[in-house]
């Protein structure tokens, strides 16, 4: 599994958005329940879940907090902190990268 949030400027110069991504890093696949608009007859994962829009301004990294036993993903945006359940049953190794442009 691989969590991960991006921003995407806005181009009249407002906030931007912010998306957090869950994905199954084998494959790019969906691992949560990201998107309950298409849960009309129960929970259904498929590629919509993939990514979800947290807010505006640039997101933090995810921050990895276990509370009450389950795992629980954080991430501050404008105005606040979103708050999301993890998958709980693998080792968690955080990895980091920056785009250095010459």
């Amino acid at each position: 599994m691989a969590y991960f949030t991006t921003y995407t400027p806005s181009p009249d110069g407002s906030d931007g958005i912010a998306r957090i991504y869950a994905l199954n890093y084998k494959n790019g696949g969906p691992i949560l329940d990201l998107n309950s608009e298409n849960n009309i007859e129960g929970t259904k994962i498929d590629l919509s879940d993939r990514l979800k829009v947290i807010g505006t301004g640039i997101p933090s990294g995810t921050v990895i907090s276990a509370v009450n036993g389950k795992l629980i993903g954080h991430m501050g945006i404008r105005g606040g902190v979103y708050n999301t359940p993890l998958r709980g049953n693998s080792t968690i190794i955080p990895i980091w990268w920056r785009e250095i442009r010459k």
